[in-house]
């Protein structure tokens, strides 16, 4: 699960702030959670946020993040018909770290691995 937080006035102010300064000026965003995102099963990605609804999506196009070797796809995502929100599109960007390690070595059967990401996710209804 990750919590989503509102930096739109932090970007708008510096828009030349990158994902990874996002966290540097998280102590300016002073906002609490304004929802989580979290996957229903393996592949259907869900967007839960008070005021919007919520949103399972399914992905439409990815493309390769500029750092391909240690961040996750930049994604398009859509909204299907199970979800409540008038959310049609999320699209993730600029993302920071998110790959799964390369083996499980030095872990047991069952162990939860956790795998911190940063990203931008453009909501748009």
């Amino acid at each position: 699960m990750a919590l989503l937080y509102d930096a739109s006035c932090t970007m708008f102010a510096s828009p030349q702030l990158s994902t990874q300064a996002l966290s540097a000026a998280e102590t300016s965003i002073q906002a609490a959670s304004i929802g989580t995102h979290y996957f229903v099963d393996n592949t259907t990605p869900d967007f839960d946020i008070p005021g919007l609804g919520n949103t399972q999506l399914k992905k439409t196009e990815d493309c390769p993040a500029p750092a391909p070797k240690s961040d996750v796809k930049w994604l398009r995502l859509q909204a299907t018909a199970a979800s409540t929100s008038g959310v049609k599109e999320i699209y993730r960007l600029n993302t920071v770290g998110g790959l799964a390690p390369g083996s499980c070595e030095g872990r047991a059967v069952g162990d939860v691995v956790t795998v911190e990401y940063e990203a931008q996710y453009w909501i748009y209804a």
